[in-house]
């Protein structure tokens, strides 16, 4: 019975590994989302590379790092990682979810803001207001994005960099405090997108993350945009600033667990064990399928000879049966 519980245990801890490695998270802005409010399709069509804000000091000239809709808090030590790589030359690039980024913006003595509401236009427009149509110029060309519930760039106090991306004149921002809505209004155009030079490097700041999630990833100029701004540059995204749920947080240690194993000498023990023990469990199972079915035969014959000779002691003519099973096994 012992036998069948250890392989019920294994096939069932085989069956939800198997289910949580291909199950894919549901977290938004996960890299691993293929629904609609993920970042797989950015991630796999541009091969996007993952790493930490820490990482940011192992690489430089040639490459573009984004940082896309954070809600975690930054410090004096992640801005400082983030100045030694625009100072050595690389394009960092926020894309900004609800004003989750003006901490790393003050941080970084970028004298800019993020306003707290809602950009609209009722003429350009996706399927509603709230996914306006916005005008980005770059590499001599004039892009037309589409937002998701973006805001707008406040850069009336900043005398450096430039605003190269802009909502039309019918546009506005309804303003909040907080969750509510304070019926106050900024008319367009608005700033969307902003450039400023940080030593050798540049710095974007975009008023919206969702021009990167799979739903809106090929709406309008949107793909295109993004093609120009990686260009021939090798693309990072940090993946360290969001939230995640307990699910993508075990789903990405175990595939980090399966990343390492089969990346070191320690598949080959794997192997050999996970062979060693499949050998032992299958074996005991066939021996214990041997004996029932032996003994099942043993049974039968038994009861063939005392049909023909109903006189004879039975347990005198099983003991002879057993003894000579024995002997014949030995």
């Amino acid at each position: 019975m012992k036998i069948y519980i250890v392989l019920g245990l294994l096939i069932s801890l085989a069956i939800i590994f198997l289910m949580i490695y291909y199950i894919p998270s549901t977290d938004d802005l996960s890299p691993d989302n293929p629904f609609f409010n993920g970042l797989s399709t950015f991630v796999s069509r541009y091969n996007v590379s993952r790493i930490s804000i820490s990482d940011l000091d192992k690489i430089g000239v040639g490459t573009i790092v984004f940082l896309i809709g954070p809600d975690k808090n930054f410090d004096q030590y992640d801005a400082a990682r983030v100045r030694d790589y625009l100072s050595r030359g690389g394009i960092f690039f926020i894309a900004d979810d609800y004003g989750t980024s003006q901490e790393l913006i003050d941080l970084l003595r970028i004298n800019i803001s993020l306003y707290r509401g809602v950009l609209r236009d009722p003429l350009l427009m996706y399927k509603n207001s709230y996914l306006p149509r916005v005008d980005v110029y770059i590499s001599r060309e004039t892009l037309h994005l589409y937002m998701n519930y973006g805001t707008a760039i406040d850069i009336s106090k900043t005398y450096e960099g430039s605003c190269i991306g802009y909502s039309s004149v019918l546009s506005f921002l309804e303003i909040y405090e907080g969750s509510n809505r304070t019926g106050g209004k900024l008319e367009g155009p608005l700033c969307i997108l902003y450039n400023v030079s940080v030593g050798e490097g540049v710095l974007y700041v975009f008023s919206d993350s969702s021009i990167f999630i799979n739903s809106m990833i090929d709406v309008g100029d949107n793909n295109l945009f993004i093609k120009y701004m990686i260009s021939s540059y090798k693309p990072y995204i940090i993946t360290d600033k969001w939230n995640i749920g307990s699910y993508t947080v075990f789903r990405e240690s175990l595939i980090n667990m399966l990343s390492f194993v089969s990346g070191s000498l320690y598949k080959y023990v794997f192997v050999l064990g996970g062979g060693v023990m499949i050998y032992i469990v299958f074996y005991r199972i066939s021996r214990r399928g041997v004996v029932k079915i032996d003994s099942r035969l043993r049974k039968e014959f038994l009861r063939e000879i005392l049909e023909r000779h109903p006189d004879w002691d039975e347990n005198i003519l099983r003991k002879i049966v057993e003894e000579d099973h024995y002997e014949r096994r030995s």
